[in-house]
């Protein structure tokens, strides 16, 4: 029963040894609130910025279709064999890939910091320190895939000034555009440039086979008219005038046709022979059509020299946003959307730092009268 009337008395007395302190208390809280407020107006407002990219949607990608619908510069696609489209060249997933790598790679971000951040123009230290500091401040930049989706996603940061993070992220995203469209333009050029190779390597190829059916084609006919000529002079030798064999047909009321190539070539006698010499060397320069594989590989000779594809991709450029900087773009990127909340609460550190300042002053107040309590008791 002594303990707690001796508690209780404890307790009356520590209240009011801080009511007796109360004005230092209220003075010391009030010091803490007053540093706090002037700490966060010193310094600036920090906040966690958000900005939303997404891939192009169908209506956007189809400003690409004078290439992606093009066949011969679009892979096709069969349904078993049946085209059913083409595959295309310009997609925006794999715009959105870029974009991504891109930003994560962060250099477009530091060129940005470079052009607009007052921190890193009025920066003092060497270049190597220069390079570190921009390379933090790339770091500092997250690219984020929304949960469930590898064609949304957020680039996110911190920035104590909004509106110089819309500038550096504008500039960012212009710089980000205009790469990727150069590295489309250079991939096309390197389509043209194979394209142009392919063809002038199955041009030649095809010009040499046709010279080398010519050339088999003028060397056999000599052949062919030499002999014929030799053995029609034989048949005139033998006085052999028609084909010996075709003689003994009629004889049976038939049609002899000399077949065998075992047979010597006189027997069809000098008339046939002497006729079909005069009728080959009457054809002529005009000899192609008498040679068998001509039609076709002069055939393929037309289709590669009036193969269209080359003119197709510049045309497919000049229709497309390739062909203009401002208008291309590479995903949804829209700097004006990017949303902005605080890092911390202002009003939230000048309230704890006025609780702290009354927790310690409270405490102040109970030491020192502990400390006193203990001197009078010696």
């Amino acid at each position: 029963m002594s303990e707690t009337i001796s508690d209780e008395i404890d307790l009356i007395e520590l209240v009011e040894v801080i009511w007796d302190g109360k004005w230092q208390i209220i003075g010391i809280t009030a010091i803490f609130a007053l540093l706090a407020i002037v700490f966060v107006l010193m310094n600036n407002q920090s906040y966690d910025g958000q900005l939303r990219i997404s891939k192009l949607d169908r209506s956007q990608i189809a400003a690409f279709a004078p290439l992606n619908d093009t066949p011969g510069i679009s892979k096709p696609i069969y349904s078993n064999v049946t085209l059913i489209g083409q595959e295309g060249v310009i997609l925006s997933a794999d715009l959105f890939k870029v974009v991504q790598e891109e930003f994560s790679l962060g250099e477009i971000l530091i060129d940005a910091h470079q052009a607009l951040d007052p921190r890193i123009q009025g920066f003092e230290g060497d270049a190597a320190a220069k390079r570190d500091e921009l390379l933090k401040i790339a770091s500092d930049y997250k690219f984020a895939l929304k949960k469930g989706s590898e064609t949304e996603g957020f680039l996110e940061f911190a920035t104590p000034d909004k509106a110089l993070s819309g500038r550096i992220l504008q500039h960012a995203v212009a710089a980000l555009n205009d790469r990727i469209r150069t590295k489309n333009l250079r991939a096309l050029t390197d389509l043209k440039a194979s394209i142009s190779t392919g063809l002038r390597y199955e041009i030649e190829e095809t010009q040499v086979a046709i010279e080398n059916v010519v050339a088999d084609y003028q060397i056999r006919t000599k052949a062919r008219l030499a002999n014929l000529k030799e053995q029609a002079a034989i048949a005139r030798q033998l006085s052999i005038a028609g084909n010996q064999s075709a003689l003994g047909a009629r004889e049976g009321g038939g049609i002899g046709i000399n077949v065998n190539s075992d047979l010597p070539l006189y027997l069809r006698g000098y008339k046939a022979l002497e006729t079909e010499a005069k009728l080959i060397e009457a054809r002529g320069d005009d000899v192609l059509i008498y040679i068998d594989k001509y039609p076709d590989l002069a055939a393929k000779l037309q289709r590669l020299e009036s193969d269209k594809r080359l003119q197709r991709i510049d045309t497919g450029i000049a229709l497309t946003p390739l062909a203009d900087p401002e208008a291309f773009r590479a995903a949804n990127v829209n700097v004006e959307t990017i949303v902005y909340q605080p890092s911390s609460s202002r009003a939230l550190v000048v309230i704890m730092a006025t609780l702290l300042g009354g927790i310690i002053a409270t405490l102040i107040i109970l030491f020192r009268h502990f400390i006193g309590q203990r001197r009078i008791a010696a």
